[in-house]
């Protein structure tokens, strides 16, 4: 699949699903005001937690294996393997989070008022490792076209509960609103999926060994890497709210969305292209061409994107939030220039996951989401909101340095071929 095809169906889904982010986030703002968006914030980190161990290994390991697999069987085999293997340890994650969810409310909210939407997140994983299991699948195999509506789907599901429930429950419906459009999501993509022969082998009881080793290596170091990356967040906004207020909080939340709402516009395109295009390449040679060639595509774009962003806040800000949360602009050029060297680091890390480096990629995101954390709680009594964002480019400035190290030695040892 050439990169020009690729684009084409990143910017579609990626558009569309922006377009609906910024319903949702516009949506939040309004009603739920900055205060609210904080908290709406702290129930996202708190669902990273949970969900991240295991979408993790779906979305990199499905898609790079289907990208290898020789034939129809052994991709229906594998997804038929991976929706086994999700469900049995999602339950595992549910057994241990619901008795906990009175605490983890209390912990997050300082309130066991949202227990029971604490232990429906949890519940809530299960049809969210499915959706996973599609979009990785249609990934691997390059159906574009079937990923592209995958990802509307999802995308849509999200708006649909938004903007049924936020307006009529506030913060209450903010938080069914992410557990429910999990579930209306499955729905959407079962009846996409129901002619595809992917399920056929759901209870079959045939599996790839080197497969489930992979996958359960895969899990056992997302889960402390997708919880330390899940909770750091939830530190710094605790550590907002702690030195300066809710209100700041929000603040910071509602920039960090903004920053990331501009990173999907590239992400999507490497986990689309570059994910099973590197897992495909065997040879230093044509590694190096493939990444090159990126690079000097991608490399402007990203920073003057960053820029023009930054020059238009004014009118941004307003536009997608309200003019309560206009004092952001604090944070912005540092958060961007953030956002410019993650974009940086993840393309090269790309490599190191193709190439099945499963323990660096953990190991290098709790260390740097580690670093973020102590550099932030050290700058925020001398910089204020600020600090949060200086620690964030300085954590993937280094993070990328770091990876264009790693990504040199791991192209070193490829043939020559």
């Amino acid at each position: 699949m050439s990169l020009f095809k690729s684009v084409i169906h990143s910017l579609t889904q990626t558009a569309a699903r922006l377009g609906l982010g910024l319903v949702n986030v516009k949506i939040a703002a309004v009603f739920l005001g900055p205060t609210g968006v904080g908290l709406y914030g702290q129930f996202w980190s708190l669902f990273g937690v949970f969900s991240g161990p295991l979408v993790a290994p779906i979305a990199t390991v499905l898609t790079r294996e289907m990208a290898r697999a020789e034939n129809a069987e052994k991709q229906q085999q594998l997804i038929g393997q991976t929706i086994r293997l999700s469900f049995l340890l999602g339950l595992l994650i549910v057994a241990v989070t619901i008795p906990l969810a009175g605490s983890i409310s209390e912990w997050l909210f300082q309130s066991r008022e949202y227990e029971l939407q604490v232990a429906f997140a949890a519940l809530a994983l299960l049809p969210v490792f499915l959706n996973t299991t599609f979009s990785a699948a249609a990934r691997g195999t390059r159906k574009l076209k079937a990923l592209t509506i995958t990802e509307l789907l999802v995308a849509l599901s999200g708006t649909i509960t938004v903007a049924a429930m936020i307006p009529r429950w506030g913060i209450h419906g903010a938080f069914w609103s992410l557990v429910l459009s999990a579930a209306l999501a499955s729905l959407l993509l079962l009846v996409q999926y129901r002619n595809s022969g992917w399920l056929a082998q759901l209870f079959s009881l045939r599996s790839n060994d080197n497969f489930r080793r992979d996958f359960l290596h895969f899990f056992a170091s997302a889960i402390i890497t997708a919880t330390t990356i899940a909770i750091v967040p939830i530190f710094l906004r605790n550590a907002i709210a702690a030195q300066l207020d809710l209100e700041h909080v929000g603040y910071w939340q509602a920039g960090a969305r903004l920053a990331d709402l501009y990173f999907s516009l590239f992400s999507a395109l490497f986990a689309m292209h570059y994910l099973p295009r590197f897992s495909e390449i065997r040879s230093k040679k044509e590694m190096l061409g493939e990444l090159q060639r990126g690079g000097r595509i991608m490399a402007p774009i990203i920073a003057g994107g960053a820029v023009v962003l930054y020059l238009l806040l004014d009118v941004v800000v307003p536009l997608i939030y309200t003019s309560q949360f206009l004092p952001l602009k604090q944070i912005m050029g540092w958060q961007l220039a953030g956002v410019v060297m993650q974009a940086t680091a993840w393309y090269l890390r790309y490599v190191m996951v193709a190439k099945g480096f499963t323990w660096w990629v953990a190991a290098t995101d709790i260390g740097f989401s580690l670093l973020w954390l102590f550099m932030a709680l050290g700058l925020l009594p001398h910089f204020g909101l600020a600090a949060v964002s200086i620690a964030y480019f300085m954590r993937y400035l280094l993070d990328a340095l770091y990876s264009a190290w790693k990504c040199r030695k791991v192209i070193n040892g490829l043939t020559n071929d």
